[in-house]
Formats: C-alpha cells, structure tokens, sequence
C-alpha cells in the first residue's frame, strides 16, 4: 500500500482485500435480496433461509481460510467454501425447475456460484505446497 507521502506501507492484507471474498459477498447479497422480493420462493420452496445461510457460509469460509496461520489450515477452509457453493446452486435450480424463469435472475446466480468456485479453486491451489507462487499478488487488490 502507497501511503500519501509515496512511501509503502508494510501493513498486511486481509481477506477482505481478496478478489474471492469480494465475489463472494457479492453473490451472498444478490441471495439475500433475491430471497426477500421474491416471496414464493420462501413460501412454496421452503428455501429462501437455507439458500441465505449457505451463501454466507461460503464467505464465511473464505474469510477464515484467510486469516488461518498455516496453508493447510487455510485449504481445508478454502474447499469448504467450494463445496458450500454446491448448496445454493442446487437451491436456485429447484425453484427454477419447477416455475421460476424470471428474466435470467437465478441463471445469473447460479454462473455467479460457478464463478466463486472457479476463484476458490484458484486460490486452494495458489496456497498448495507444488503451487507456483509468483502468481499470488493477482489474487489481492
């Protein structure tokens, strides 16, 4: 970080300086709020807490996989928060099925999940031992 003065700062990034942890708060809102207008989705579904809760389990996971001390540590957190993306694109495809096709909305938020699992997978592999490390600045702002 540049301060002012043109002179670096040494202090450290956190995960919410992450490309991935963006994303994925990001993709957590857009849940959060597509939950709370659509109210058939809760009433005839059933959905609408779960899909909320394992989005921001995903962030979550990405947050403590980010400031976990160890690479191990931080994968294991890492490939929680993929597999936590598995459960609202199975939650957004089921309303979609069944009658929902509003104008692209859950199409949308399900390749927004496919996206966050893409950066997560990125970052497991940025952070395992074989990886090559010059890369890992493109992951940070």
């Amino acid at each position: 970080m540049v301060t002012g003065t043109g002179q670096q700062s040494m202090e450290k990034k956190g995960f919410e300086d992450t490309i991935v942890w963006q994303k994925a708060k990001e993709l957590t809102v857009s849940i959060c709020k597509i939950t709370a207008e659509n109210k058939a989705f809760e009433k005839e579904f059933g959905l609408g807490d779960q899909i909320r809760r394992s989005s921001v389990s995903t962030a979550g996971n990405i947050a403590e996989g980010g400031e976990r001390d160890t690479r191990k540590e931080s994968i294991r957190f890492f490939y929680s928060a993929k597999g936590s993306l598995a459960e609202p694109r199975i939650q957004l495809e089921i309303p979609c099925s069944i009658q929902y096709k509003t104008s692209g909305v859950f199409e949308t938020l399900d390749s927004n999940c496919q996206t966050s699992g893409k950066n997560v997978s990125f970052i497991s592999h940025c952070l395992s031992p074989l990886a090559f490390r010059p890369f890992m600045h493109s992951i940070v702002r």
